[in-house]
């Protein structure tokens, strides 16, 4: 019995250390080529994130990695638009004089007037936007969205779907359709001509193209 009951609980140990694992976040802090403190805005950042496969690491995602114990004194781009970092620690310079361990907000006014780093995720985010061979917003109706789709071996994302790849962090301030028909797109951070003056969203766009010929398509692995 004592065999059985200690075998148990490394069991349930081992069970309950690969649920930690599997949920743990993958933020990382990156740097310009150019070095420390050279991405100038928050553009650049979702570039230079984008250049090693992954993204801007929303808030909450920065959390979370904290929570499971990282420490950073480097202040980053976040998807947000803000700028912060995770201190497990105070120390001389890092922390601004307060003790508890927190993420640290920064000036969107960088020191040395050149611009932070960032953290990006490499949370994976299946679906992806889907641009006619002829070019963008050329997609003019749902059946041929599909089709497109269809064409690369996938399928029209759901607006749930698309609403959960935002969750994750995509960014993208292009109309495309989607699978129950209607046309939209995920915003992380509102800004001229996307969603300006607006909130994070999942934007819902017109039916009816500004430039009469058609939208882009969301699609995702089938």
């Amino acid at each position: 019995m004592k065999r059985l009951h200690w075998g148990l609980i490394v069991t349930l140990a081992l069970v309950w250390m690969a649920s930690i694992a599997s949920n743990a976040v993958s933020v990382v802090r990156v740097v310009d080529n150019a070095g420390y403190y050279q991405i100038a805005n928050w553009d650049k950042a979702v570039d230079i994130c984008a250049s090693r496969g992954m993204r801007l690491a929303r808030r909450d995602q920065l959390t979370e990695a904290w929570k499971q114990g990282l420490d950073s004194c480097w202040c980053g781009w976040l998807a947000d638009g803000t700028v912060g970092y995770p201190i497990q620690k105070s120390r001389s310079g890092c922390g601004g004089g307060l003790n508890a361990p927190r993420i640290v907000t920064c000036s969107l006014t960088p020191g040395n007037g050149i611009g932070f780093d960032a953290y990006c995720t490499a949370s994976e985010i299946s679906v992806v936007r889907v641009v006619d061979n002829a070019g963008y917003y050329q997609i003019a109706n749902w059946d041929k969205a599909v089709d497109i789709c269809a064409g690369r071996g996938m399928r029209l994302a759901r607006r749930d779907q698309l609403t959960e790849a935002w969750k994750q962090g995509l960014d993208s301030c292009w109309c495309g359709w989607l699978a129950d028909g209607t046309v939209g797109y995920p915003i992380q951070k509102p800004r001229s001509g996307c969603n300006n003056g607006g909130q994070p969203e999942v934007v819902t766009c017109s039916l009816t193209p500004y430039n009469g010929k058609g939208w882009d398509a969301y699609c995702m692995p089938v």
